[in-house]
């Protein structure tokens, strides 16, 4: 027994649909930076600085995501994640290149006692660069 396919176009638009579902897998949608520690530390435990010029913020740990941002050399950032390989960090920018830096909080929080670790939500900018862009400064 053999089963006709619909002539509507029913199955050729799932098929479509699918196909352009399977594609927005491989893209890399957003990956909060998370930040907190204990009660008794900072809620990010670093600073540092972009190695070289026009550093890109990613919404995501990986070449593929899309950019935010772009740091300036020498520009400084709170360290607060990381990828289990190391290769990319979780970073929150000083202020908000996006919103004219009116943040408010010139620390962003991230000197704060956060507890527990939770994705980080604002006000200021937060993304991730690669490892090998990052100059440790302070810990």
């Amino acid at each position: 027994m053999t089963r006709s396919l619909p002539t509507d176009g029913g199955v050729f638009a799932i098929a479509a649909i699918a196909l352009l579902l399977s594609g927005c897998a491989t893209a890399s949608g957003p990956v909060p930076v998370h930040y907190g520690n204990s009660d008794a530390l900072d809620a990010c435990g670093a600073w540092g600085e972009a190695r070289g010029a026009d550093i890109p913020v990613r919404i995501a740990p990986a070449s593929t995501a899309r950019i935010v941002y772009r740091l300036p050399p020498g520009e400084g950032f709170w360290l607060c994640d990381g990828t289990d390989d190391d290769a990319w960090i979780g970073i929150i920018v000083e202020h908000n290149p996006l919103i004219g830096d009116q943040t408010g909080d010139p620390q962003c929080g991230a000197a704060d006692l956060v507890d527990p670790r939770q994705p980080y939500r604002g006000p200021c900018l937060s993304g991730w660069v690669p490892a090998e862009a990052v100059i440790l400064i302070a810990s």
